[in-house]
This record gives structure tokens, C-alpha cells and sequence, in this order.
């Protein structure tokens, strides 16, 4: 399961859903706002992810 935020991940969340699926991705509060502008951040089974890039946080998803 993939986590983020519509407000503060920094991500396209329909990219997401289009790769991995709209019943992988949940949207909604992380608990992560605040302080991390220009970067992309989420969960993914559980796992924090923060990366500077879409690219970047969708290929440690894949890993």
C-alpha cells in the first residue's frame, strides 16, 4: 500500500494511481506536513520514503 498526501507529498497522485493502481494508493493525512517543501514524501508498506523527485520516489517503490 502505497500512503500520501493530496496536500503536502509533492506528487502527482494520478500518476501514482495509473502505475500502481487507484486500490494500492490511499490519499489522505500522513502526519508528515511541515518543513519539507520541494520534496516528495509518502509510505509505501509502511516504509517512509522522501525524495527530491517523482522519479526518484516512485523507482524506491519498485525496489
Amino acid at each position: 500500500m502505497i500512503s500520501v498526501c493530496p496536500v503536502c507529498s509533492g506528487i502527482d497522485i494520478e500518476k501514482l494511481e495509473l502505475k500502481f493502481g487507484a486500490d494500492n494508493v490511499e490519499v489522505g493525512c500522513i502526519g508528515e506536513c511541515g518543513g519539507r517543501d520541494g520534496l516528495v514524501i509518502g509510505y509505501a508498506n509502511g516504509k517512509y520514503i522522501e525524495t527530491e523527485t517523482e522519479e526518484e520516489f516512485i523507482s524506491q517503490i519498485e525496489e
